[in-house]
């Protein structure tokens, strides 16, 4: 099953040479974006489903291979790359081979899978069913301001987490801080320890502004972490949609699209991805109130920004303070928009917390549910308590999810 490739994950050419000269173009090896975002490849329906997923490891020696058997009943194989025996031995060119037609097909032929070149070792793992990525390594850290952001990586890899976001508004990660040389070697560490790294914005900074010198101000913040996401190789920026002081919700609004706008103007020509975040309330007879805290006030912004640049982050324990709820939210947007799902514990209606799972009462079981029922393939985000919190917690949320039969 297994051939060599030349091309080198990092570049993004995987199979150029050899696996994709073995399928017709359409509709297997069908790259886009997203399907480069998330690291996967998606099969045609009822075949094998295959995930690359790039996560590199330093290995002893070659041709080693390892079983390890997924829910979905997938393998994944780590091909190491490091063979003292091997040194010197030209490459070999992959032999040529009459044309398959499908991946069932490739795989009777024993030729679906691919070593990469010296260096680096890549998981593959072949799905069988609808499974893509097991749902533990699907769930990331919010390490916000915690750490530096090299710190945060290597922490994130050392424990096998593959999703992190960062803040980039203080202290050691402020976004003055990060020169291109510091730059080249976050994205560097990311791309060799398979870390999907995110940059989450500050909701303090008001994208519903319109005071003079302050508005130029917030374009100009928001600019910086599109700049800074494209230095870092980050995947996706959160962003916010303001708040507003209850006399001047109209206005704010107004002015908030207006900026989402420009700003989803500038990420669709860097190639940067921005997701709105669904914010918390704040208590009835409070002066100042976040904006898109109801599907309502959300949809008004999704739905007037139709862009591939634009996608959403549903954050479920804000969703669990309103009326709605988790099921209103589901109901209320279209799941394929949704790259990314947040996750903390909170009391049905109360006000602004961040539990773990467990120390309040929402249902995660019921929530995984109905998100991954309702499409969702995106990943999830842990954000409460302390990183080792978040850490242990994901365990905890996928023994919830296998209780609702979901893996």
């Amino acid at each position: 099953m297994l051939r060599q490739v030349t091309r080198e994950f990092g570049d993004r050419r995987i199979f150029d040479d050899y696996l994709g000269g073995q399928l017709d173009p359409e509709p297997f090896l069908e790259f886009d974006n997203q399907i480069e975002r998330v690291g996967r490849i998606e099969a045609q329906p009822r075949e094998t489903s295959v995930r690359i997923d790039g996560r590199f490891r330093q290995v002893k020696c070659s041709r080693e291979v390892f079983d390890a058997p997924l829910a979905d009943l997938g393998f994944a194989w780590v091909l190491r790359h490091k063979d003292p025996t091997m040194r010197g031995r030209p490459r070999v060119a992959p032999r040529r081979h009459k044309r398959l037609r499908s991946l069932s097909a490739l795989l009777s032929a024993g030729q679906a899978l691919a070593c990469l070149a010296p260096r680096k070792v890549m998981v593959l793992v072949f799905s069988w069913g609808s499974g893509i990525m097991a749902l533990r390594d699907r769930i990331g850290v919010d390490i916000g301001r915690r750490v530096r952001i090299e710190d945060a990586v290597h922490w994130a890899a050392e424990r096998d987490v593959r999703y992190i976001d960062i803040q980039l508004d203080t202290a050691a990660n402020a976004l003055t801080s990060l020169d291109d040389a510091r730059t080249a070697g976050i994205r560097r560490s990311c791309e060799s320890q398979g870390i999907h790294l995110g940059l989450h914005t500050s909701s303090a900074v008001n994208v519903a502004e319109y005071s003079p010198y302050i508005a130029e101000a917030a374009d100009q913040y928001l600019k910086a972490y599109i700049e800074a996401s494209q230095k870092l190789g980050a995947e996706w920026i959160v962003v916010h949609a303001g708040y507003h002081f209850t006399s001047d919700k109209e206005m704010r609004m107004t002015a908030g699209l207006d900026r989402l706008k420009r700003i989803v103007e500038e990420a669709e020509k860097k190639g940067a991805l921005l997701l709105l975040e669904n914010l918390n309330k704040e208590p009835a007879d409070a002066e100042v109130h976040y904006l898109a805290h109801t599907s309502e006030e959300w949809r008004f912004y999704f739905e007037a920004i139709q862009s591939p640049a634009f996608k959403l982050s549903f954050t479920v324990n804000h969703a669990h303070l309103v009326p709605e709820g988790i099921a209103g939210f589901v109901d209320a947007i279209d799941m394929s928009r949704v790259e990314e799902v947040r996750l903390a514990d909170c009391f049905r209606n109360g006000y602004e917390v961040h539990l773990k799972p467990g120390a309040g009462d929402l249902d995660f079981a019921d929530m995984f549910k109905r998100i991954e029922g309702a499409g969702f393939a995106g990943h999830y985000m842990n954000a409460f308590g302390s990183l080792d919190d978040m850490l242990d917690a994901r365990d905890d949320l996928v023994e919830l999810a296998r209780q609702a039969g979901v893996t």
